[in-house]
């Protein structure tokens, strides 16, 4: 499943998961979570393919 949020008007729940990602200064941010909610990995900025899909089987 894939949430897109308004970055000038973020959900709560979307801010602490966007605190959790280290050195989160630019945008796009990409969270990973579970199905609960909890967080599982995120990164920020641009992101090659390669790294994307690193980040997303990292959370396997």
């Amino acid at each position: 499943m894939v949430l897109a949020a308004d970055c000038d008007d973020p959900e709560e729940e979307v801010v602490e998961l966007a605190k959790q990602i280290e050195d989160a200064y630019m945008l796009p941010f990409v969270i990973v979570a579970d199905s609960e909610g909890n967080y599982l990995g995120g990164v920020s900025g641009m992101q090659t393919p390669e790294g994307l899909r690193a980040l997303l089987g990292a959370s396997d």
